[in-house]
C-alpha cells in the first residue's frame, strides 16, 4: 500500500534542503516529494504538520548484547529502544558471545535484526579472533557476509602496532574501515575516571586523556602509512580532537564520532559515585567537552554515537570501583543531540549530518540518511519544540543503567517509518 506523510517540514542533510513537502512512499522506497499532493483514498494518511520530517537515524556505535549477553539486553529490547529516539539503523560492535569474529555469527545479527523488522543492524566485526589479538579474523568472509567495519574492543587485550598494520593493509582491499577505540591500558591500572581534580577530590583513581592520545596517535600514524580507512569511534579529549584535526588536514582518510553524553556530561557527574556514569571513554572536563562541541560543529567530529553498552542492574550494584564501565544510552542520545541545538551549543544542519547522512557515508550504506527519491523510506518525525522532563517510563532498553532519568530535554520523536512501515509512535 502506497501512503503518504503530509505537511511535514522535511530536512535531508544529504541535499542540505529543508521546506514544507507531503513524502509519497511505495514499496519501502520513497517515491516522490511534492509540494501539492492529492491523496487517494487507497492511500494511508500521516499528517506531520507542526513536525520535521528527517531521514531516520542512524546510530554509528553500539553494543547490542545478542547474541551471549540476552540478560543485558537482545536485539528485540535493542531495537524498540533504538526506535524511541528515531533511529532506523544501527552498527553494533562484536562485542557478543560468540565473538563476531566470523560469516556466521555476521549472519545471525543482521538476519535476527531483519526478523524483528524495526531496525537494520550493521555488525562491526571483531579484527582479531576472539578479541585476543593473536590471529586475523578472516576479513573478506566477515566482509562479504555484511560486517561494515572492523574494530578491536577497549577491554581486549591491546593490539600490536604489527599486527594492526596488516590488518589495515587487508582491509584496505575490502575498502573496510578500521575503529580505533583503544587506550594505553598501563597508564590506567585500575583507573576508574577521567584523572583530574575531580578523580583526585573523590578519591577515585584515574585514567588520563593521554592513555587515548598515545593509541590515538599510533592510529592515526598507521592509517598515514597505509592509505587506509580509520573512523575513531568515541574521541573524548581536546588533545585527541587535535590530533584529528591535524591528520585531516594532512589528508588521512580518518573520520570521527563522539558520544551524545560526552556532549552533555562531565567528569562532575560522577560526584555522586554513581556507577552509571562510568562509561568508557570516561566522561572528561568541560574543557574537553567545549573542545568536542567545537570540533562537531566544525566538521572535525563527523557523527554522534550513543555507545550504548547495556547491564544488567545487578551488574552496577558491586560499588563504583568494581562495577564495569557503560551506560544504557540509545534511548536519550539523539534527544541529547537536538537538546543541544536548542541550547544553540549546536547547528540543527550539523547535528542532523551527524545523525544521518554521515555516518551512511563512513560505513557505507546505500540508501540510508536521505530522503531524495529512491532512497529507503527510513524516517523520522519530531516535534522539535517539544520540551519534557525524561521519565524512567521513556526507556524500552531491557538496561536501565542510564546515567540519569529526569532530564530536561528539548525534541520528542512523534513516529518511525522502517522500510516504509510505521513501527513507533509516540
Amino acid at each position: 500500500m502506497k501512503c503518504v506523510i503530509i505537511n511535514g517540514k522535511v530536512f535531508d542533510p544529504s541535499q542540505q534542503s529543508e521546506k514544507k513537502l507531503n513524502l509519497v512512499i511505495e514499496k519501502g522506497k520513497i517515491l516522490a516529494l511534492e509540494e501539492k499532493y492529492t491523496p487517494q483514498k487507497s492511500e494511508k494518511i500521516f499528517d506531520a504538520n507542526g513536525l520535521h520530517v528527517f531521514p531516520g537515524f542512524i546510530d554509528g556505535y553500539a553494543h547490542c548484547g545478542e547474541p551471549g549477553f540476552e540478560y543485558k539486553e537482545d536485539l528485540r529490547s535493542f531495537s524498540q529502544a533504538a526506535n524511541k529516539a528515531g533511529y532506523t539503523s544501527v552498527c553494533c560492535t562484536p562485542k557478543t558471545s560468540p565473538v563476531n569474529d566470523n560469516a556466521s555469527t555476521n549472519a545471525y545479527i543482521i538476519s535476527r535484526a531483519k526478523e524483528i523488522g524495526l531496525v537494520d543492524v550493521f555488525p562491526i566485526a571483531a579484527l582479531t579472533k576472539n578479541h585476543e589479538a593473536k590471529q586475523m579474523a578472516d576479513i573478506g568472509d566477515l566482509s562479504q557476509s555484511g560486517a561494515v567495519a572492523l574494530s578491536h574492543l577497549y577491554t581486549a587485550e591491546t593490539l600490536s602496532s604489527g599486527m594492526l598494520r596488516r590488518a589495515m593493509e587487508y582491509a584496505l582491499s575490502f575498502n573496510l574501515p578500521i575503529l580505533s577505540t583503544g587506550y594505553d591500558k598501563t597508564l590506567c591500572v585500575d583507573g576508574v575516571m577521567h584523572e583530574g581534580n575531580v578523580s583526585t577530590r573523590l578519591g577515585l583513581k584515574g585514567m588520563p586523556a593521554l592513555s587515548e592520545e598515545i593509541l590515538l596517535s599510533r592510529d592515526l600514524m598507521l592509517a598515514a602509512l597505509t592509505g587506509s580507512k580509520l573512523h575513531v569511534a568515541h574521541v573524548s579529549s581536546a588533545a585527541g580532537v587535535d590530533l584529528i584535526r591535524k591528520a585531516k588536514k594532512q589528508g588521512v582518510q580518518v573520520t570521527a564520532g563522539v558520544s551524545a553524553y560526552h556532549l552533555f556530561l562531565t567528569d562532575e557527574a560522577l560526584c555522586d559515585y554513581n556507577p552509571n556514569s562510568k562509561i568508557y571513554p570516561p566522561l572528561r572536563t568541560q574543557r574537553d567537552q567545549e573542545a568536542l562541541l567545537a570540533a562537531l560543529n566544525d566538521g572535525t567530529l563527523d557523527i554522534v554515537v550513543s555507545n550504548h553498552e547495556p547491564h544488567a542492574v545487578t551488574d552496577k550494584e558491586h560499588g563504583f570501583d568494581f562495577s564495569p564501565f557503560g551506560a544504557s544510552s540509545i534511548d536519550v542520545a539523539s534527544l541529547i543531540v537536538f537538546t543541544l541545538v536548542k541550547e544553540k551549543k549546536l547547528s540543527l544542519k550539523r547535528a542532523l549530518d551527524a545523525l544521518t547522512a554521515s555516518p551512511a557515508r563512513i560505513y557505507g550504506l546505500k540508501g540510508k540518511g536521505s530522503l531524495q527519491v529512491g532512497a529507503n523510506a527510513d524516517i523520522c518525525l519530531i516535534d522539535l519544540d517539544e520540551e519534557y522532563t525524561l521519565q524512567s517510563t521513556h526507556f524500552a532498553s531491557r538496561s536501565r543503567n542510564a546515567p540519569q532519568k529526569e532530564w530536561r530535554l528539548q525534541g520528542k520523536v512523534k513516529g518511525v517509518f522502517k522500510a516504509g512501515h510505521h513501527v513507533c509512535e509516540q
